[in-house]
């Protein structure tokens, strides 16, 4: 979800198996897509954000947004992951019994949790 200010958000993301292509997110928006792991548990997603501003594009970080982990699971309610991008870095919402954001990246970010 992008929570900027003011700015729309250029996000690409993908697997080593599926490119989802690039997209322009405005402010207040989001980006979904379904999928279902691979039978070795080791299905991986990873983005790429850039901020657009009225200047053209700011500062990026590129990011995984899934990976098998439990822990990951657990805080997704084992169904829906939900990043929300914000002025000062990226975070994950813990879905799992209450809603709460966890900070994961910094702007400038180069993939893994």
């Amino acid at each position: 979800m992008n929570e900027l200010s003011n700015e729309s958000l250029l996000v690409h993301c993908q697997s080593k198996d599926d490119d989802l292509g690039s997209h322009e997110v405005f402010e207040g928006g989001n980006l979904t897509w379904s999928f279902r792991t691979d039978f070795s548990h080791s299905t991986l997603f990873w983005c790429h954000v850039k901020k657009k501003n009225n200047n053209g594009c700011d500062s990026g970080a590129s990011f995984d947004v899934f990976w098998y982990d439990e822990r990951l699971f657990e805080k997704c309610h084992w169904k829906n992951c939900l990043w929300r991008v914000r002025d000062d870095g990226i975070y994950l919402t813990t879905l799992y019994e209450t809603q709460t954001l966890e900070f994961y990246y910094h702007w400038g970010a180069t993939r893994h949790a």
